[in-house]
């Protein structure tokens, strides 16, 4: 799991903007294929879970004279072929369901990734603290400003 994360109110839902590494150890060239992503988050008040759909890959491109970042699209979501030689870091842009939005509070984000060669099911929970202050500045700005937010493991 990274150490940060980017959420934003959506128009329709919550965002959640993501780069998750994913690192071969072995000691051998085999390869391994990502095929699904799922990102599952979880209030700690015990409110209904959301699962946010990865939607697409992209990048950030910071401005220095406005001090603020953009998001610029770079790909549909696809698999991921992860190596030793090669692995792999996309920043994804994941979305919940229509109607769900972030409010105050402490969320479990639990991501979980599917692999075709292995079998395998890959999971790791993170939490991240959504404060008063920042609810009140997503909610002003809806779909316009990005927050970044540290995740804990």
């Amino acid at each position: 799991m990274p150490d940060r994360v980017r959420v934003t109110q959506g128009f329709d839902s919550a965002w959640l903007y993501i780069q998750l590494r994913f690192v071969s150890t072995s000691s051998n060239d085999r390869i391994d294929v990502i095929t699904s992503i799922e990102v599952d988050v979880a209030p700690s008040d015990e409110e209904q879970s959301a699962t946010f759909e990865w939607d697409e890959q992209g990048t950030w491109t910071f401005n220095h004279e406005a001090r603020s970042l953009s998001w610029q699209w770079v790909a549909d979501p696809g698999p991921l072929v992860v190596s030793p030689a090669n692995p792999q870091q996309p920043t994804g842009l994941y979305m919940a369901g229509d109607g769900w939005f972030w409010d105050a509070g402490s969320y479990a984000v639990t991501v979980t990734a599917q692999t075709s060669v292995s079998d395998k099911t890959l999971t790791q929970t993170g939490t991240l603290e959504l404060s008063d202050d920042d609810l009140e500045r997503l909610n002003s700005a809806q779909g316009s400003i990005f927050l970044t937010i540290g995740l804990t493991s």
